[in-house]
């Protein structure tokens, strides 16, 4: 992936491509090779990806600058 394509996506996007990216270093550390999916089948349905970010909004420390920001809104 180039820095021009990271740049584009948005912060919800760039988190669950470090995820995702985390889980397969794990999978090869413990000797499992994670299946390949088809380009297509790996983009998350919406109601999916609106669930996903909120389960790891959920399980993220708040900070004071989240907290507040949060406030605002």
């Amino acid at each position: 992936m180039k820095a021009a394509d990271v740049r584009a996506m948005t912060l919800d996007q760039i988190d669950d491509e470090v995820l995702k990216l985390k889980t397969i270093a794990t999978q090869k550390r413990s000797g499992q090779e994670p299946a390949v999916k088809a380009e297509s089948a790996s983009v998350p349905a919406p109601e999916k990806k609106a669930k996903t970010a909120k389960l790891r909004a959920a399980a993220r420390p708040k900070t004071a600058s989240r907290a507040k920001s949060k406030s605002k809104k």
